[in-house]
């Protein structure tokens, strides 16, 4: 009723194409662990997948990812680590301002152990991507961080992982990169401190609260 609402026009949902395939995830009332294999839903008439998996891990989902001409079964259970004992479990992820300490905190979808060394895995849904700015590496810089501070071992790579066609993208934050990332957290904490939140139009906008009524706001 009132066209100035309207700020723009609607997008075509991105349907996937009739043949495609996407991520399949069963949680632990479809599945379970026995005898070190995991069985999943009679319906799907597989043979049970052998795994190095104790019966009383708590199972909490299972994912099957298309990846090329097959598919990847992740299995996704609760561990608890031990934090090391020459770091207090309140310094994870921690960085210092002024002589004070402030605790970042994030979730990462996924972390592969081979040979000792850790790959960092983070799910994307948006378009798959050859090569990335610093601003769009940033998340997983953070997380490179993060790791090497909690498990004190050695981070192999980090790898965006885009689901739209299960390509990979993957590098490894150089020292310089983590310097810059560090100094990005500190001075948002700075500003964060003095109470500065000055407007930053973007294309992020759109998705902002307070769009409709912000006079800074891009369309």
């Amino acid at each position: 009723k009132d066209p100035s609402k309207f700020l723009g026009r609607p997008k075509y949902p991105g349907y996937k194409d009739k043949d495609g395939e996407t991520l399949v995830v069963f949680t632990n009332q479809q599945c379970h662990l026995k005898d070190g294999y995991l069985i999943l839903p009679k319906t799907l008439k597989l043979s049970p997948i052998k795994t190095r998996l104790k019966d009383k891990v708590k199972l909490r989902q299972v994912r099957i990812i298309p990846k090329g001409e097959g598919y990847i079964c992740e299995i996704v259970y609760k561990k608890r680590f031990e934090p090391n004992k020459t770091q207090k479990h309140e310094n994870i992820g921690t960085t210092a301002v002024g002589g004070e300490v402030y605790t970042v905190r994030g979730v990462i979808d996924r972390i592969d152990e081979e040979d000792g060394k850790l790959k960092i895995v983070d799910y994307k849904t948006g378009s798959p991507k050859d090569k990335l700015t610093f601003n769009e590496k940033e998340q997983l810089l953070i997380y490179q961080m993060a790791v090497s501070e909690i498990f004190r071992q050695e981070i192999s790579s980090l790898a965006f992982y885009y689901l739209n066609n299960n390509s990979e993208v993957e590098f490894l934050g150089t020292d310089e990169e983590l310097d810059k990332t560090k100094d990005k957290i500190l001075n948002i904490i700075k500003d964060i401190k003095k109470g500065e939140f000055p407007a930053k139009p973007s294309q992020l906008c759109k998705f902002c609260d307070f769009y409709s009524i912000c006079e800074f706001r891009k369309s």
